[in-house]
C-alpha cells in the first residue's frame, strides 16, 4: 500500500516521472511486504512558516519524494535500495538519509 505519513504531505505538482518512480518503488516495497510511506512531497514550509527542505531542493519543483525507512528491516535494507535503483533506472537518485530515503529526478 502507498500511504501518506499525514495530511501535511502535498503531492500537487509532482512531475509524472516522479509518479512513475513512486509506483515502481512501491512494487519493490511490496516484494518485501512493506508499505511505501511518503513523508514529503512538494510542501515547502511547516505550518509555523519554517522552511522544510534545504535551499535548492527539488521537492517544491515536484522532482523529489521522501519515503519512511524506519520500518525497513536492517537485513533487507541494502538489497531493497539496490532493487529500487534497478527498478527506476538511471534518471533517478536514491539517497539514504538516517531518517528516510530521498528519491529525486536527476536526468542524465
Amino acid at each position: 500500500m502507498i500511504v501518506l505519513k499525514d495530511q501535511t504531505v502535498k503531492l500537487s505538482g509532482i512531475k509524472p516521472e516522479m509518479v512513475m518512480a513512486a509506483i515502481l518503488t512501491h512494487q519493490v516495497f511490496q516484494k518485501y511486504n512493506l508499505d511505501l510511506i511518503i513523508t514529503a512531497g512538494t510542501e515547502e514550509f511547516y505550518p509555523d512558516g519554517t522552511q522544510i527542505h534545504m535551499d535548492g531542493s527539488k521537492h517544491p519543483k515536484g522532482e523529489a519524494l521522501d519515503y519512511r525507512s524506519s520500518h525497513i528491516p536492517d537485513a533487507v535494507y541494502t538489497k531493497l535500495c539496490s532493487d529500487i535503483v534497478d527498478a527506476v533506472g538511471i534518471e533517478f537518485q536514491l539517497i539514504r538519509h538516517e531518517s528516510h530515503l530521498h528519491q529525486e529526478l536527476d536526468p542524465k
